[in-house]
């Protein structure tokens, strides 16, 4: 089973000498170390614009990047934390940031690490010296289990030996005596000088593959334009997200065990990543849910198809997935749309059953119009609120009472 060891990359701060700009990192593997990154200046200015250094706050670099093919952008990721409060912000960054990101990641050993060209490190002989030390370390705690071990045993020997040759228990006494001060004697020479505990580095599975099909019940779309799914069935569809409530429905549903599909707009997946990454991780469905949830009818071809493609490179760059479910904002359409869709081989998907949970904002009144409808063959359209959460468990109550299968859409 592969494996691989744990990196971190805390962002101490972000310095400026003459022309030339230095991320200050604190990185932790096996060891912590402090090295500086020279990087160039739209990278260092896109962070300074989204980092307040201050005892409050603490920032750690991501170690992933995606592609906006559509303005063409590299984007990466910084996690910001307060107390128990993290926040994942993503920011435009230059390709040979990406290059060198990705160096880092893939390279496991300090040694190798210390070795980069684009990294210098304060103290590096020192931090050289203390890499050099760890085997020198490890090897006089073996040594010192391997002693200490022999001399157990040696003592057990001979007190079993004095014992069944027949010898008076004073004799067999003496001899545990001698025994004892020898053990005594080896432990007070193995541990004369402090030995530093040593850590184990953190070793784990390599994580496992996002599961391509739904853990839930599906339903795969046939048609480019879809408003219900067979009768039988219902699907619970989720828009404008991902949001501060996204974790929330997801828990709900999965507690439930019942499928969902979820709509993301791009500007919101920048925002909230980490989300995009629970829902799928979940097993849940996503779709693109254009880039800035603009009315695509008012667009031209060229600049409906930058909404489209911006979104679905920045799903398909976290979750490693293709992404062709597509819900055009407020539902509009026209024939240009449609044919784009046709283009990409996308399925846009409507919907038939519309409680306005955005306008009324009222649990009750969501749950009256699910509760006053035929929902079999539906395809619900909810959005991402505290109004649906609530809503939510007597939602997928009434449901299953219907005898229908909750599903989420392929």
């Amino acid at each position: 089973m592969s494996i691989y060891t744990s990196k971190v990359l805390e962002l101490l701060a972000i310095e400026q000498e003459l022309n030339k700009y230095y991320l200050k990192l604190r990185l932790s593997l096996d060891q912590d170390i402090e090295m500086r990154w020279e990087i160039d200046y739209e990278t260092a200015t896109n962070m300074k614009n989204i980092t307040t250094f201050s005892e409050h706050y603490k920032y750690r670099l991501s170690l992933q990047s995606a592609h906006e093919l559509g303005t063409n952008n590299h984007i990466s990721f910084l996690t910001k934390t307060f107390k128990e409060h993290s926040e994942r912000i993503a920011f435009v960054c230059s390709e040979q940031y990406v290059q060198r990101l990705h160096v880092i990641k893939d390279t496991q050993q300090l040694n190798e690490i210390i070795g980069l060209t684009f990294l210098s490190f304060q103290n590096t002989n020192e931090q050289e010296e203390s890499i050099r030390e760890q085997p020198k370390r490890k090897a006089s705690i073996n040594n010192y289990k391997l002693s200490w071990l022999t001399a157990c045993v040696f003592l057990l020997t001979v007190t079993f030996l004095v014992v069944h040759m027949g010898n008076s228990n004073s004799v067999a006494e003496e001899f545990s005596k001698e025994s004892q001060i020898l053990v005594n004697n080896v432990k007070a020479q193995t541990i004369k000088e402090p030995i530093e505990q040593e850590t184990e580095p953190l070793v784990q599975e390599e994580p496992v593959p996002f599961i391509i099909d739904s853990l839930f019940p599906t339903v795969e779309l046939e048609d480019t334009l879809n408003y219900t799914i067979p009768k039988g069935s219902v699907a619970i569809t989720f828009d404008d997200g991902p949001s501060e409530y996204t974790a929330t429905i997801v828990d709900t549903l999965k507690e439930h065990e019942v499928g969902a599909t979820f709509f993301f707009t791009g500007h919101n997946v920048k925002k909230y990543p980490d989300y995009v990454l629970y829902t799928k991780e979940q097993g849940y469905s996503i779709g693109n849910h254009s880039m800035n949830h603009t009315e695509l009818t008012n667009l031209t071809v060229e600049n409906q198809e930058q909404e489209l493609l911006q979104t679905k490179n920045l799903l398909e760059g976290l979750i490693q997935e293709d992404i062709l479910l597509f819900r055009p904002p407020y539902g509009a359409t026209n024939e240009g749309l449609i044919e784009l869709i046709e283009k990409h081989e996308h399925k846009m998907v409507l919907w038939n059953k519309d409680p306005k949970d955005w306008q009324t904002q009222n649990a009750d009144e969501i749950i009256n119009y699910i509760q006053s409808s035929d929902p079999s063959g539906s395809i619900i359209l909810l959005h991402e609120s505290q109004a649906v959460i609530d809503s939510l468990p007597t939602i997928i109550g009434y449901l299953l009472e219907q005898e229908l299968e909750i599903v989420s859409l392929k």
